[in-house]
């Protein structure tokens, strides 16, 4: 009996040693798969969360995102995107930077969907279990290295290095994302001035200049979510940030900014001016419990925001 438990645990040690090696930051894969009919739903259902910090970003350490976040509010629930089985369940204690983790496999071909960050699993959801496209297997939280509520989810063909997770979510219309865009919504690393942060515990005052969003090219009506607290020198703790946008368009239009989680939109948001040639608009802002801002525009749009200071 013994023997038995000890080579249960050696096969334990073995799989968490091979998904820690999966997912490693020598395995990123920047190439696109084809996605139609690799996912049968969302991992998150309707259309209201946004897409944050997108995949291949550099992150400290040396390391790569290596897949996508969808924000959306705490304890909003998560599904299996195809029918096949739970390949691993990794609560916190075992995933402290993942947070509650599970994978999901397919059973057609082997592919692998990673979520990270959960705030708990769905009664039932052990390793090895089947699940159906659809079915619940845990919930948006932000256990682990979150700095808000969201979903980290990760794809790997067959079983082999993680891919860029967007096409498959544009496939399904996850987050509201249009199949037939091609636009990317991958931000680039954040940047800080050198030795010039602005803190406080009053209205945030400039004297900095935080590059958390790089000149990106958004499609029209996606709405995606911009981190802009928790890098060096933006304490995860912020409250509100003084921010510039700027937006340049080929066409007239109409673009918006606001917390995300506070689902405002284009008419409910707070106006930020569109035009050929760039125009910037500065504006304070809540972070809101994401600690995020989501952006929309009814036009094709590039869009970088700049921090110039916080309170918390």
């Amino acid at each position: 009996m013994r023997a038995q438990r000890k080579r249960r645990a050696i096969a334990s040690a073995a799989s968490f040693v091979a998904i820690s090696a999966l997912i490693g930051p020598n395995s990123v894969h920047s190439g696109r798969v084809a996605a139609a009919g690799a996912m049968k739903v969302a991992p998150i259902a309707g259309t209201h969360c946004a897409v944050g910090q997108g995949f291949g970003v550099a992150r400290s350490g040396g390391r790569t995102h290596r897949g996508i976040d969808l924000i959306e509010t705490d304890g909003v629930a998560l599904v299996a995107v195809v029918d096949g089985k739970i390949r691993e369940k990794y609560p916190v204690d075992r995933a402290p930077r993942g947070g509650n983790q599970l994978m999901v496999e397919d059973r057609r071909n082997g592919t692998r969907f990673v979520y990270s960050h959960l705030s708990r699993f769905a009664d039932g959801i052990e390793n090895g279990v089947p699940v159906r496209a659809g079915q619940v297997i845990g919930y948006v939280g932000a256990t682990g290295n979150a700095s808000g509520p969201h979903l980290h989810f990760q794809v790997h063909p067959h079983g082999g290095a993680p891919v860029d997770p967007l096409p498959f979510l544009r496939a399904v219309s996850a987050c509201g994302l249009r199949p037939d865009s091609a636009e990317s919504t991958t931000p680039s690393v954040p940047t800080t001035s050198s030795g010039n942060v602005t803190n406080g515990t009053s209205a945030p005052a400039g004297g900095m200049n935080a590059v958390v969003f790089s000149p990106t090219r958004i499609a029209a009506n996606d709405t995606i979510g911009i981190q802009v607290v928790g890098f060096p020198g933006l304490p995860s703790d912020a409250q509100r940030v003084t921010v510039s946008v700027r937006v340049t368009s080929a066409n007239a239009g109409r673009a918006a900014i606001w917390p995300c989680g506070s689902r405002a939109g284009l008419n409910g948001g707070n106006p930020v001016a569109v035009s050929q040639s760039g125009a910037t608009t500065r504006l304070t802002l809540a972070v809101g419990q994401a600690k995020r801002l989501c952006y929309v525009s009814n036009v094709n749009s590039t869009v970088s925001v700049t921090v110039h200071g916080y309170s918390r």
